[in-house]
């Protein structure tokens, strides 16, 4: 029987063709995500969603950069995962540590029945760009007392053994000096404060001590 995640792993094979043909896309994907994780890296705890939804959002654009033209990032309503290609929706993981701990999948707060039953890109750091499913790696994910988590080992045995699901590449890291990092809500308040209204400043006293 056709597995139901099959659409996304065609979607997952045609992004991943695109950027074997054109390197310059993927060499663009890497210099972003070095940049974001160079200033907003995760181990400044607030930045961590922002990295995630920017990852996502670098990736959705790539996808449309390789023919995968009607690719979008999640909208604003609960119910989308990361990345809707049509009728068809993905969640995006990333791990930036550079090491194997396990992938979080879902936070299920409190709810330890739930499970991960979602199509995945995988964005890993020193690996690649990887792509996994339920029915390509079953009864993989397990449950916590607050979410649903996927050991490395699993998948990094399925890319092993299929690497059809992984493109190899220089997929950035966090970096070990954590002086040159801002908290997102830095650059977000400053540039709320930074803003004018007909040639003036709309908050012209707080703008001076930014």
């Amino acid at each position: 029987m056709p597995s139901i995640y099959e659409p996304h792993r065609q979607i997952f094979l045609q992004f991943r063709r695109g950027l074997e043909d054109s390197t310059d896309v993927l060499d663009e994907i890497i210099r972003a995500l070095g940049i974001l994780i160079g200033e907003y890296g995760t181990s400044v705890r607030e930045n961590r969603f922002i990295v995630g939804g920017g990852t996502e959002r670098i990736l959705t654009t790539a996808m449309r950069c390789v023919g995968v033209t009607n690719a979008r990032a999640r909208g604003l309503g609960v119910d989308e995962e990361d990345i809707v290609v049509g009728q068809h929706q993905i969640s995006v993981k990333a791990s930036f540590t550079g090491g194997r701990q396990q992938i979080r999948l879902i936070n299920t707060l409190g709810d330890s029945v739930r499970r991960g039953d979602t199509a995945t890109i995988f964005v890993l750091a020193n690996v690649g760009i990887g792509y996994a499913d339920p029915d390509i790696l079953p009864d993989a994910d397990r449950s916590t007392s607050d979410a649903v988590v996927l050991p490395r080992a699993p998948l990094d045995n399925l890319h092993t053994e299929q690497p059809q699901w992984l493109l190899p590449c220089d997929i950035p890291a966090n970096p070990t000096d954590s002086a040159q990092l801002r908290a997102a809500s830095e650059a977000v308040t400053m540039e709320i404060l930074q803003r004018t209204a007909a040639g003036r400043a709309i908050f012209p006293r707080l703008r001076v001590f930014i």
